[in-house]
């Protein structure tokens, strides 16, 4: 039988877990809820003092990107989000973390092709975003 997929973007994960059953219920082969960023890994997995230990750079202690080699590092650091100064602030309405438009969670599904279609309607039904 053929296979199709599905990606779609979330506000949070619990927007997209909340589709999880209805999805299982139409017989999906794979499924993955995982948040997506313009940095690689999960964060930082330890609490430190920065003053007293340390660490590999500003994009560590700010954008929680955990293993940073030198080059990728300084470019982070550049980054606007390594700093609250250039950000846009959140009380002119407007916050858009990684330039994913506060859409940073990305729902993957494998089906059938015959449950497609409804797949999708799920999907849509539920804020997803194609």
């Amino acid at each position: 039988m053929a296979e199709k997929s599905i990606m779609a973007y979330f506000h949070s994960p619990d927007d997209a877990n909340r589709l999880l059953p209805k999805l299982k219920e139409l017989g999906t082969i794979d499924v993955q809820v995982a948040r997506i960023g313009q940095f690689q890994g999960d964060g930082v997995s330890e609490t430190f003092n920065p003053l007293t230990g340390g660490f590999p750079g500003l994009s560590f202690l700010t954008l929680n990107n955990e293993s940073p080699g030198i080059d990728e590092g300084i470019l982070a650091a550049a980054d606007v989000d390594a700093s609250g100064l250039s950000a846009p602030r959140s009380e002119d309405g407007y916050y858009d973390y990684n330039g994913v438009g506060n859409m940073d969670i990305l729902l993957t599904v494998v089906i059938e092709e015959k449950a497609y279609e409804q797949a999708q309607r799920i999907v849509r039904e539920g804020g997803g975003c194609f």
